[in-house]
């Protein structure tokens, strides 16, 4: 019981040391369950949205809360998490949590100070009382569902949480008119169908999450929501925006379903900095050269008839970080005229490159100069790809599925003197892998993936002290018997901490 008093005493401590916005950051955690693990991207969206990030000189508002929560994670009071992304590769999806013991303080503490109040039915049946105070509330499993609406008129945040296909919310949820003051309401997960079109009246809200419930449209009235600045509606079943909320000039980010086309018919959209899913179209000649803040763009059903307004119009978005374009084939522009694209740091490409990226005649690089991470998949590069690629100087994760067409791959010295993470993954022609001395010094994990033809593990291995990963995945059983210990590769892989072969 002591040793109980003193760790709070200590939680406490810490909590008080930190600057009122990092109180408010970290209190946010109170409205998520136990163990429960959020998406940085979201819980970033959420913060801004409830005001808690001040606007500093040079920075986004994304930038700035992406530092709040690094300071958290550095006093221990998040637990970062790395997760697979939605390609099912071991790409990384930024997600974090805090201790067991933390989020029970997070939750006494943000009552005590009126910050928020998780609702939740207890297994009697009955739950706390909910008073015209209620700023925040985070309701939890179904039954949570059922609270007056009216006994909270000064709610300004709705978060939701547990529920279930077998819940019957749909019938009560949301009760938008009892609550004219939101600023934040999200309801991701919950089988809800429609949303009713008094949801045009709260002109304070500024998150709208409906990510993987069962709505089928926006009713037009979201058009009115002048001060909106985040909309998810990605997992659902809209195919089709009303048109007024393309002219929404408050939006910052906006996440579709896939099968979305953007309707910008007014270059409004200054402050816009992340467009997800959104499918190809005419609005790619009109309207993307206006979007000049986006950091994230992500573009699916790319065909080769967008390819030049493409190439005419991402490198005038300076400040691109993030990109994603998925079709039948991605434009080799991103090569020829790397050198607009310097503030790009992710990339991920699906489709058919149709002029594999060459060097310069000044030996120089052609990929955009500041990546550090790579996706490719299906691109149907070659050797002068891979020569390429390892000159890029912040490499540090590289992922080739589906997207190497030779029956050779060779690392040559000093490359990829950066790269932590390689995945190959279904190089299907891929027959001899080469890795020369010095070559990737810091690699730390290795995967590789349905490479059936592929006969030996590289010599080059053995020379990697940093490599502390080996997962070898359908690959050829000559291979796979070759890393068997006493097979002719362990010496290669044997001081390899975590060596994983499937199937034995």
């Amino acid at each position: 019981m002591e040793e109980g008093r003193v760790c709070l005493d200590i939680l406490a401590l810490s909590y008080e040391d930190l600057p009122r916005h990092l109180k408010c950051c970290f209190l946010y955690f109170s409205s998520l369950p136990e163990d429960l693990e959020i998406e940085v991207d979201k819980l970033i969206r959420l913060w801004i949205a409830e005001g808690f990030v001040e606007q500093r000189e040079g920075e986004t508002l994304e930038e700035t809360a992406g530092d709040y929560l690094e300071k958290l994670v550095q006093r221990s009071m998040v637990i970062p998490v790395r997760d697979v992304d939605e390609w099912g590769l071991r790409e990384v999806k930024e997600r974090c949590r805090i201790h067991d013991v933390l989020h029970d303080f997070t939750i006494t503490k943000a009552k005590e100070v009126g910050f928020l109040v998780c609702h939740r039915i207890r297994d009697d049946g009955g739950a706390s009382p909910l008073d015209s105070s209620v700023r925040r509330l985070s309701l939890q499993g179904n039954k949570a569902s059922y609270w007056d609406s009216k006994s909270t008129p000064r709610l300004r945040t709705l978060l939701s949480f547990g529920f279930d296909a077998e819940s019957d919310i749909k019938r009560t949820f949301p009760p938008f008119p009892d609550l004219k003051l939101l600023r934040v309401v999200d309801l991701e997960r919950a089988p809800i169908f429609e949303l009713p079109e008094q949801v045009g009246d709260l002109i304070h809200l500024r998150y709208l999450g409906l990510k993987d419930t069962d709505i089928e449209s926006l009713p037009s009235s979201v058009g009115k929501l002048r001060h909106l600045q985040c909309l998810d509606v990605e997992g659902t079943r809209i195919r089709t925006m009303p048109r007024g909320f393309w002219k929404i000039e408050a939006l910052r980010q906006v996440i579709v379903p896939e099968k979305v086309e953007p309707e910008m018919l007014v270059a409004g959209l200054s402050n816009l900095q992340v467009l997800k899913k959104v499918r190809a179209g005419r609005w790619i000649d009109s309207c993307l050269g206006s979007l000049t803040s986006l950091r994230k763009l992500e573009i699916r059903g790319i065909k080769d008839c967008h390819h030049p307004a493409l190439s005419s119009w991402l490198p005038e978005l300076r400040h691109l970080k993030k990109l994603c374009l998925l079709g039948e084939s991605v434009p080799e522009f991103l090569w020829t005229t790397s050198s607009s694209f310097s503030s790009l740091q992710v990339l991920s490409l699906l489709g058919r490159v149709r002029r594999p990226p060459q060097q310069s005649s000044s030996g120089g690089d052609q990929w955009p100069p500041n990546l550090t991470k790579v996706t490719l998949r299906g691109t149907s590069l070659g050797q002068d790809s891979i020569a390429a690629l390892e000159k890029l100087p912040e490499l540090t994760y590289l992922c080739l599925r589906w997207s190497y067409e030779g029956n050779e791959m060779i690392c040559s010295p000093g490359g990829f003197p950066k790269l932590e993470s390689l995945v190959l993954n279904s190089l299907k022609k891929l027959e001899r892998w080469v890795i020369e001395a010095g070559a990737m010094p810091r690699l730390r994990s290795l995967e590789i993936y349905g490479c059936t033809k592929l006969a030996m593990l590289p010599e080059g291995l053995q020379q990697m002290a940093a490599l502390k990963e080996l997962v070898l995945w359908n690959t050829s059983p000559e291979i796979r018997s070759r890393g068997e210990k006493e097979g002719e590769d362990w010496p290669k892989i044997q001081h390899i901490p975590s060596v994983n072969i499937i199937p034995k």
